[in-house]
């Protein structure tokens, strides 16, 4: 306790990330083992939403998808990405009020995220008569970017559930060049995200 509120509270965060395989023609994207993932984190209130104060948080979450496994055999050319893996850590700093059944909140935070996957490619070209075969293949990849965000949000709050919609933007960030691109965009722009969220009270 201290004054009209309380301090250092502690909540224990736990989340589980499922992928299951997919397949559409020529192109396959399978997890390895279970295709679960579990997430862990913890949350630490620097003061407890009362009357008259807002509340403030400070978390920290690490996220992770199952390691995955992609084929792409467009005719008779490969492309394969083994043990893909990828973990964010994932730091939240969040102030909130709410007002009867209506709630808002704000935060900044940082995204860091590792990846690591194994590339091997093979390209049959005709030649002449016969045909040529390329492969090429790099067994450990690796991307680290780093992204800072902002968001705000507003909850409405019923008697057994909370309806919240967020949106919010994510800082652009440094970029390893490619020889392909996304659409006219580049990887590493900044981008506006929104969500809709519900949750059910027992």
């Amino acid at each position: 306790p201290l004054g009209v509120t309380n301090v250092a509270g502690v909540d224990v965060l736990l989340g589980a990330t499922a992928v299951p395989t997919v397949s559409a023609g020529d192109f396959q994207l399978r997890p390895q083992g279970s295709g679960v993932a579990l997430s862990y984190g913890v949350r630490v209130g620097l003061l407890q939403e009362s009357a008259f104060v807002p509340g403030i948080s400070l978390s920290w979450m690490r996220r992770k998808v199952p390691t995955l496994e992609l084929d792409y055999t467009p005719s008779n050319d490969t492309l394969q990405a083994r043990n893909i893996s990828l973990t964010a850590d994932a730091f939240r700093l969040v102030a909130s009020k709410r007002f009867a059944l209506i709630g808002f909140a704000a935060g900044l935070g940082q995204d860091k995220i590792d990846g690591v996957a194994g590339l091997r490619s093979v390209v049959n070209e005709p030649v002449g008569g016969g045909s040529s075969r390329a492969e090429i293949s790099f067994p450990t990849l690796t991307e680290s970017p780093t992204r800072n965000t902002a968001f705000v949000n507003a909850s409405l709050g019923v008697p057994i559930a909370r309806f919240v919609l967020e949106i919010g933007r994510s800082s652009a960030g440094t970029l390893r060049e490619t020889l392909n691109t996304f659409g006219g965009r580049r990887a590493n722009e900044a981008y506006t995200y929104g969500s809709l969220g519900v949750t059910v009270r027992f």
